[in-house]
């Protein structure tokens, strides 16, 4: 994507946002809803605020093992539906 993104030649781009949680979930009226399903998605809402197209809650990134590559702290928000600040990461090239 951002070899693509990065072509001068005035062809269409691809932006990716995504948000990664983990937490609990379950399936209802055939949709995914839950908590962690929920920071999910306003992780990724903030993609374009942090310039970046991943972003990970720093419960997910603990789970990434002891080296945790490519995780580059972004700060504390304030998530809305939570009354504590999460942690988060960029992770990967933006």
């Amino acid at each position: 994507m951002s070899e693509r993104n990065g072509a001068k030649d005035g062809g269409p781009r691809f932006d990716c946002r995504i948000g990664i949680n983990v937490g609990d979930s379950v399936e209802q009226d055939e949709d995914i809803v839950g908590d962690g399903v929920n920071i999910a998605a306003r992780l990724e809402g903030l993609n374009k605020e942090y310039d970046t197209s991943i972003i990970v809650s720093e419960q997910k990134r603990d789970k990434a093992g002891p080296e945790r590559i490519g995780f580059e702290l972004i700060g504390e928000v304030l998530v809305r539906g939570l009354t504590t600040p999460t942690r988060i990461y960029k992770f990967g090239a933006s």
